[in-house]
């Protein structure tokens, strides 16, 4: 699946509006070379407490702003045991999912780099990346173009690639 991503810094906590869904999320590489990352997700759950899904998930042919991706999902054995062999540090972030303008917002905190906090854009099409605008004041400077701000760069060089 074709993937176009927008990523900005959050500027404030957005105001009314409330999250619907959180994610607390862990990642880790296998391979740094070909972006091929395992990730645990980890939800509240009714009456459970927490349910927790294991993927493994590569991204190719990226060109700017995009990529292919494709997801799969693994159980936890093989999760820890790929967890293992993992490059560089486990990125470890809080998701928060918004509804906002007919586009879902996915702001992450960071738990490893103190005060980091992005708000990270998925569209299935050029056309919906291109018409988007973020009009509301949490919006912060734009960071899709910056390498300092990609996840896997965060793990590949502990969290401190440059970032200003």
């Amino acid at each position: 699946m074709r993937v176009f991503e927008r990523k900005y810094i959050l500027k404030n906590k957005p105001g009314k509006i409330q999250p619907f869904e959180t994610i607390y999320i862990e990642q880790a590489w296998l391979s740094f070379d070909n972006d091929v990352r395992i990730r645990k997700e980890t939800r509240p759950y009714k009456t459970k407490g927490f349910i927790d899904s294991y993927y493994m998930i590569m991204k190719s042919d990226k060109i700017s702003d995009s990529y292919d991706q494709k997801l799969i999902e693994i159980s936890y054995g093989v999760y820890n045991e790929l967890l293992k062999n993992a490059e560089g540090t486990k990125v470890e972030k809080l998701r928060k999912r918004y509804n906002y303008n007919g586009y879902i917002l996915d702001i992450d905190d960071y738990k490893s780099i103190p005060d980091l906090k992005l708000i990270e854009v998925e569209f299935d099409n050029i056309n919906d990346y291109d018409k988007f605008n973020p009009l509301a004041d949490w919006f912060g400077v734009e960071v899709s173009q910056n390498d300092a701000y990609k996840n896997i760069n965060l793990a590949k060089y502990d969290g401190v690639y440059k970032l200003k």
